[in-house]
């Protein structure tokens, strides 16, 4: 059994990713040999609380759905992550689904089908019979960042940027919102990269205000929530050794929206890597930091994508010809029989687990 993430917790990003990391790894599996995708946040946990308040698992249910099936067909380690005597009814039947366990426990020749965009199928075969085992995913998402959208970019910000930072002096004249955004593609999940706004301010003929004076719409952060005056870690900000007493602290990847008052006109400010990210990627030998700061006075999303795709598996892709019946997985039920093409509808975030007969 070899670990092939990190630590993995319920949200859906570092999910998305599991599916290139399990793709990746797949070759390998063989009898007594199991990639272990770390173990299942669902149910009830954060009791003790390592990482957020003591909660149900943030997966909706779709995305349970798509963790199982994934790592069912991948056969990581079933390893359940919450309080058992917690279960609600839900989360017993993911984990006690024996059509499911029999995917995870005997299947072989896993591997990804196809990818078309963010429409995916893993396959495997049943060892005793002809049967083929099939999983569709549709993991399409609102991309969250459109960067052709932003007023202001700063760049890659990184140890060898001068300063750890870049000054931001910029018109918004007009704009009813801004958006102060970090990226890290690095760590995209759960960032460790503390990345501070100094003294963000807004000028005009209203005079002048420090953002950390006005109180944000929503903000959402990779690690922890954002800060004000102080890093997350309760620190004072400091950057290229310099100690500041206001701004903004959060990690990637993280949106922070304001309803901006009238009267402004510009908006300035620094953006930059918290000293103490570079002292501890020092320490842990690996010296690298990153992080691209950017500012938007529109939101910076995407279109948002259908909310069910359908998702089509032609017999001849996975060996097959003609007729053959079709048994949904996690219900048991039998869908009939299919002729060249087997085709469903798949839920955004969400999968079907499948056995070809």
């Amino acid at each position: 059994m070899w670990r092939t993430v990190g630590d993995f917790w319920d949200n859906w990003p570092q999910l998305k990713d599991q599916f290139e990391i399990c793709e990746r790894w797949a070759p390998y599996v063989s009898p007594g040999a199991w990639p272990d995708e770390d173990m299942l946040p669902l149910g009830r946990i954060g009791i003790r609380a390592e990482r957020g308040e003591p909660r149900m698992t943030g997966f909706t249910r779709d995305e349970q759905y798509t963790l199982m099936s994934l790592f069912a067909i991948v056969r990581s380690p079933l390893m359940f992550g919450g309080d058992l005597p917690s279960n609600d009814d839900f989360t017993l039947s993911l984990i006690t689904n024996k059509n499911v366990l029999e995917v995870n426990r005997h299947s072989v020749n896993n591997k990804q089908l196809f990818k078309e965009n963010d429409l995916i199928a893993w396959i495997a075969d049943d060892p005793e019979t002809d049967d083929k085992y099939l999983a569709l995913f549709n993991v399409s998402d609102q991309e969250p960042i459109v960067e052709s959208k932003a007023i202001w970019k700063s760049g890659l910000i990184n140890q060898n940027t001068p300063g750890q930072s870049i000054d931001i002096d910029i018109d918004i004249t007009g704009a009813e919102k801004l958006f102060l955004v970090v990226t890290n593609e690095e760590d995209r999940s759960f960032g460790r990269i503390i990345c501070d706004w100094i003294e963000p301010a807004l000028t005009g003929v209203s005079g002048s205000v420090n953002l950390t004076d006005l109180k944000w719409t929503k903000a959402s952060s990779g690690r922890r929530e954002p800060a004000i005056n102080r890093t997350i870690r309760g620190d004072k900000l400091n950057i290229d050794d310099r100690e500041y007493e206001h701004g903004i602290s959060t990690t990637g990847t993280s949106i922070i929206e304001y309803d901006l008052p009238k009267g402004y006109t510009r908006f300035a400010g620094k953006a930059g890597i918290d000293r103490s990210s570079l002292i501890q990627a020092s320490q842990m030998g690996s010296g690298r930091v990153s992080a691209e700061f950017l500012v938007f006075v529109e939101d910076p999303a995407g279109p948002v994508p259908p909310d069910f795709t359908e998702i089509s598996v032609r017999f001849d892709q996975i060996g097959l010809s003609g007729t053959h019946s079709v048994k949904d997985l996690w219900t048991g039920e039998n869908l009939g029989k299919f002729t060249d093409t087997f085709t469903q509808t798949v839920n955004r975030h969400g999968a079907g687990l499948y056995k070809i007969h």
